[in-house]
């Protein structure tokens, strides 16, 4: 559900929650404070979520908007999720398009915790990110 709210393909909204990549992040972000809150310290909190839609055309459209859930905006939001005490990210794919292209092979996935982890800025505390 909370991938829905993500993707630009299935979030159409136009209130908090819609359109820009903050607000389509809202809920995940809550969600993840939320339940930081909840649990004490001791306790870590998991955060799995889709790095793609695998859609055809890409992340960006040719002026630049995002059209699908992509890498570059699952790294915003797992730096976000991060600094609100996220511990671990498990990253996956999925996809919101029928016309999805995945061409599957043993580790196709790894490159996007790869490329998430690297992204990852210096200041924040060591955080666990695997496929």
């Amino acid at each position: 559900m909370l991938h829905n709210f993500l993707s630009p393909l299935s979030n159409q909204r136009s209130d908090a929650y819609g359109s820009s990549l903050e607000a389509r992040m809202k809920l995940t972000l809550d969600m993840v404070e939320l339940t930081r809150n909840l649990l004490p310290p001791h306790k870590a909190v998991f955060l799995r979520i889709s790095a793609t839609d695998w859609h055809p055309q890409g992340e960006k459209d040719g002026q630049g908007n995002y059209i699908s859930w992509g890498i570059e905006q699952s790294k915003v939001l797992v730096q976000e999720a991060i600094t609100r005490g996220v511990n671990l990210v498990d990253v996956s794919t999925g996809g919101n398009d029928i016309n999805q292209k995945i061409t599957v092979h043993p580790g196709y996935q790894t490159g996007f915790a790869e490329t998430i982890k690297q992204s990852i800025k210096s200041d924040v505390r060591k955080v666990s990110i695997s496929t």
